[in-house]
């Protein structure tokens, strides 16, 4: 799923909204996709929200 490769490259570049929003496309697509929980825990934990 494209929508994780570019969270991935997102997250790496600092850019945690626009990870999110990947990742909220994703989960549109694939709600119970694992890779897609783990990317969102990690960006929430960087975040300091999680």
């Amino acid at each position: 799923m494209e929508h994780i490769l570019y969270a991935g490259r997102w997250f790496k570049e600092n850019e945690f909204t626009k990870a999110l929003q990947e990742i909220w496309l994703g989960y549109l697509i694939d709600p119970f996709n694992e890779q897609l929980a783990k990317l969102e825990s990690q960006i929430t934990a960087a975040l300091g929200e999680g």
